[in-house]
């Protein structure tokens, strides 16, 4: 699972075992209580486990009314109201505890998460390492810093600092263990991530992400065998996981093992969210192992069920363009003109509709479409070498030298250019 999808509160409640979503629990409390106060707080946090919110309300208020100073009254309302969805109210009553105690590191965590909800990441980013300045022993700050810059602010090696932090202050947390593997994957720092990652399934064996996480591991350093290896051992755990499917296809996709490939997609469930793309990797598996036919099917097929999704008009139009015998040129260049009408801004989709043009010998339109990719991204070989074969069709041999140039200056390996080159 990649955290960076993942709302703040999500990835939270997936980090820490103690939390679900909930504040109560990972902010532990400071110092201890009188019997009776403490008897208000660990009721009002069996009510608010148990959904019970209205009543834990009551216990919350009746905590305030005879402990005012007590902290807690805060945190634990706020949690009513984060379930509650009364957003505004949560974070106004957040404020008003800071104000009153404005050197409390609990109250600067839990606003730090109401700023995140409002998607206000710098504002929560500052109370969080003024949260960690007043209490460098407060676990959740330093995993909410790890995850802003790991989630938020992409910057996986300051994560890796501030969960290794987290994993000093409590070594047996699988979360925070899982969330450093997470992150030194992210640096592709595979075998230390593969140790935290080993470490969370000892401590957390009941939880997906460990097992999901060393997949994906396997998999990006090309050890298809050991990723194959990995998702079923996660299935034999959690038998309708449809992203260790998707991934162990994947994996047998990459070794040219076409029935395997197609056993792992079939296995998403229809009613999935990732049955679309299970059956889009299927009619890719037709189309890779030279079934046209079928793969041509399939895609009209998806096409039919969904007929506003681009991706599926580009997998036509890229069939089309090379099975010309098998489709008219102009009907797969209406599928390519479909796919950037949805999604205009799309450069794959945009770079296929131009390759289509300059089939059907509409050169200048074809270069339209890509220009801009061509000054912005010089960066990329393909397009590079795309404007070149363009502009030496448009007999502007000039430009199409620089480009072809630019296109081996980036991929020196790439033999089309290295032959458009050499016949100019």
């Amino acid at each position: 699972m990649r955290l960076k999808h993942l709302p703040l509160w999500l990835v939270i409640s997936i980090l820490s075992p103690h939390a679900v979503s909930s504040t109560i629990k990972t902010l532990p409390y400071s110092h201890p209580y009188s019997f009776s106060q403490q008897q208000l707080i660990n009721e009002a946090k069996q009510l608010l486990q148990n959904k019970q919110y209205t009543q834990a309300k009551v216990v919350i208020e009746r905590l305030y009314e005879n402990f005012p100073e007590n902290i807690n009254y805060y945190i634990l309302l706020a949690e009513v109201y984060l379930h509650q969805k009364k957003y505004t109210e949560m974070h106004e009553l957040l404020i008003k505890g800071i104000d009153n105690y404005p050197k409390n590191a609990r109250l600067h965590a839990a606003i730090a998460r109401s700023f995140s909800l409002q998607q206000k990441h710098q504002q929560a980013l500052r109370h969080l390492l003024i949260a960690e300045k007043l209490d460098p022993t407060l676990f959740v700050a330093q995993i909410d810093v790890g995850d802003l810059y790991m989630n938020v602010f992409n910057k996986p090696g300051l994560a890796v600092d501030y969960y290794k932090r987290a994993i000093a202050l409590f070594p047996s947390h699988g979360g925070a263990h899982f969330a450093l593997g997470a992150a030194l994957l992210r640096l592709e720092k595979y075998d230390e991530a593969e140790k935290s990652l080993l470490r969370s399934n000892q401590l957390s064996p009941d939880r997906i992400e460990p097992f999901w996480a060393l997949a994906q591991s396997a998999y990006l350093q090309g050890h298809f065998v050991e990723a194959i290896n990995r998702t079923k051992t996660l299935l034999s755990k959690f038998p309708k996981y449809s992203s260790a499917f998707i991934l162990q296809g994947d994996s047998y996709l990459l070794q040219r093992d076409w029935n395997n490939a197609l056993k792992a997609y079939e296995n998403v469930e229809e009613d999935n969210s990732s049955n679309l793309l299970a059956k889009l990797k299927i009619a890719r598996v037709y189309f890779l192992s030279g079934q046209y036919q079928k793969a041509l099917t399939a895609y009209q097929s998806l096409q039919e069920e969904n007929p506003e999704n681009a991706e599926i008009y580009f997998h036509l139009a890229s069939l089309g363009l090379s099975q010309k015998k098998l489709v008219s040129i102009d009907r797969t260049s209406e599928w390519g003109r479909t796919a950037v009408m949805l999604d205009p801004e799309n450069k794959k989709y945009r770079q296929l509709l131009a390759w289509i043009y300059h089939a059907q010998g509409k050169t200048p339109e074809a270069l339209n479409l890509i220009k801009e990719y061509v000054s912005e991204q010089s960066g990329d070989a393909n397009i590079n070498y795309q404007a070149g074969i363009l502009y030496r069709d448009l007999k502007n041999l000039e430009k199409a030298k620089y480009f072809l140039l630019q296109a081996l200056s980036i991929n020196p390996d790439m033999k089309d250019a290295e032959q458009a080159l050499e016949q100019l």
